[in-house]
């Protein structure tokens, strides 16, 4: 599964690749897209459960 184009978006790849490397571990787009898609809908969901 391809998240994003290196190509088109070369500071995301940059800084995706220097992270791995600065934690010993492989950079997974498709973890970094599910939690930050989590992260945004518990947002929602806390901010619909408050109204």
């Amino acid at each position: 599964m391809k998240v994003f184009d290196p190509a088109r978006y070369p500071l995301a790849s940059r800084v995706g690749n220097a992270v791995g490397e600065a934690h010993q571990s492989a950079f997974s787009p498709e973890h970094s897209f599910e939690f930050g898609l989590e992260m945004i809908l518990d947002g929602v969901a806390k901010l619909v459960a408050s109204r």
